[in-house]
């Protein structure tokens, strides 16, 4: 993996780690899914990539 992706990765999840102290707990519980979804998704892209 490109080491920009991964600086860019890394500032996004700690960001959205951030931001879990704003939401309830049902949003929290959206937002986890949500997100593991993208990462699946950006997962099988960048596989797709190299």
């Amino acid at each position: 993996m490109k080491t920009w992706l991964k600086i860019i990765m890394g500032l996004a999840i700690f960001g959205f780690i951030k931001n879990l102290n704003w939401v309830t707990i049902e949003q929290r519980t959206a937002l986890i899914i949500s997100a593991i979804v993208l990462l699946i998704i950006a997962a099988i892209q960048i596989k797709e990539l190299f």
